[in-house]
């Protein structure tokens, strides 16, 4: 058996550039049993499998196993496991080496990613059964969120921003299998080593004390993990990113939220604090919240308060309105009030993005006036991916937090373009 059926239906989606016709495809496809499965362990974001691609590598073991059903059935085996050895990777590539179009199609599964120009949003309105990971976003708006409150901070809170990085702890409550997930959905598996005794021991207490969480698949933390009190981002990222070695001892997982729907944030904080503060755990703790003083009326006042911590040490502020519903999106119940730097660099040129991007600007190539070249890939919007593909900007003015050790700028965003200079000065 072959999944040569599922690699002509996503050739056949990337071959069309508008969303409506790519859509379509999917629609007619959505009874097709075999393509749907395809795509919802593709896009499941909560099966990951450790493994980042599955070449074409045809032999003649394992002969009996060289089936669709063998291939599903390994992927599940492996979704329910932390890590995959070289030998579950050596025999899943040789059971999906049945043509070069299952082992595409195997890869494509294993690096969630489906290389069709479509992404989880276009596939859930019509396979809706797969879940969806997009963690809450924070503003940037004081005006915006001062509207949203009436000019009254009496009914937001805030807590310190961690200098780290987003992370969502899914607790399976059936298989009681834990994946830490990035913002963009990407697998941390560094992390398991570090957290997973505290978020066994969080996620029995939470069904222990909150019934009404029972009927939900997941138990979803979000949170930040960050270096602890080192506060070195670089160092951080270092033990995230390898392979062998990991210290776990580096590792804070600092808790905000849980992500329920329905729930207003002060409830959602309730139970994490009802869990966290009442037993000891190791590695991962309540991100404090605290009512916004009531010396804050104003955006300057706001801006005040987040300089207080600024220079403490810290990134910033993050306030948030207690009533809050937990939303899949840049959300302006939240907002975030930090130390930002501007900068102008020149564009050398630009790349495609990945996913909704795939087929237009996903990053413009920059370089400084010391030479130093780098990339800014967010801040744009949907119009300006299309129109600098064609009319790139010369010069750009990008805000950044800081920079890093070898002279790039951190968290750099697409700010504005320079049309008053045609030079860095």
């Amino acid at each position: 058996m072959s999944l040569k059926s599922v690699h002509t239906i996503l050739e056949d989606i990337a071959a069309h550039s508008g969303r409506l016709e790519k859509e379509a495809i999917i629609n007619n496809r959505r009874n097709d049993e075999i393509f749907t499965k395809v795509i919802y362990y593709m896009l499941n974001p909560y099966m990951t499998f450790n493994m980042t691609s599955i070449p074409f590598a045809p032999d003649a073991l394992f002969s009996e196993y060289k089936n669709n059903q063998s291939i599903f059935d390994m992927l599940d085996y492996l979704s329910a496991k932390n890590g995959a050895t070289d030998q579950e990777k050596q025999f899943l590539t040789s059971i999906s080496s049945v043509d070069k179009f299952t082992a595409d199609v195997v890869d494509r599964i294993v690096s969630k990613d489906p290389r069709c120009g479509a992404n989880i949003k276009i596939f859930k309105k019509f396979i809706p059964s797969i879940p969806y990971h997009c963690p809450m976003l924070c503003d940037k708006d004081i005006s915006a969120y001062m509207k949203i409150i009436n000019d009254n901070f009496s009914t937001s809170c805030y807590s310190i921003k961690k200098d780290g990085v987003r992370t969502w702890a899914v607790y399976n409550i059936e298989s009681k299998m834990i994946s830490y997930l990035s913002r963009s959905g990407k697998e941390f598996p560094n992390f398991n080593f570090a957290f997973d005794d505290d978020i066994h021991k969080a996620s029995k207490s939470i069904l222990e004390t909150h019934p009404e969480i029972n009927n939900s698949q997941y138990i979803i933390y979000d949170g930040e993990v960050d270096a602890g009190q080192t506060k070195s981002f670089q160092k951080l990222m270092t033990q995230v990113r390898k392979l062998d070695g990991v210290n776990p001892q580096i590792f804070r997982f600092h808790i905000f939220d849980l992500v329920i729907d329905g729930f207003s944030f002060i409830k959602r904080y309730q139970i994490l604090h009802d869990v966290l503060k009442t037993s000891s755990f190791s590695k991962t703790f309540l991100l404090e919240h605290f009512q916004v003083p009531e010396w804050v009326k104003t955006e300057k006042d706001l801006i005040q308060l987040s300089q207080i911590h600024i220079d403490q040490g810290e990134e910033g502020i993050v306030v948030k309105t207690h009533t809050g519903v937990y939303e899949y999106k840049r959300s302006r119940q939240w907002l975030k009030v930090k130390k930002f730097e501007t900068l102008d660099a020149k564009v050398t040129g630009w790349q495609y993005g990945t996913g909704k991007n795939a087929n237009v600007m996903g990053k413009l190539n920059c370089i400084l006036d010391s030479g130093i070249r780098f990339n800014v890939g967010s801040g744009f919007s949907d119009q300006e991916r299309i129109d600098f593909m064609t009319n790139t900007p010369i010069i750009i003015e990008v805000d950044y937090q800081d920079m890093t050790k070898d002279g790039k700028p951190r968290f750099g965003t697409f700010v504005r373009i320079r049309d008053d200079k045609d030079e860095i000065n």
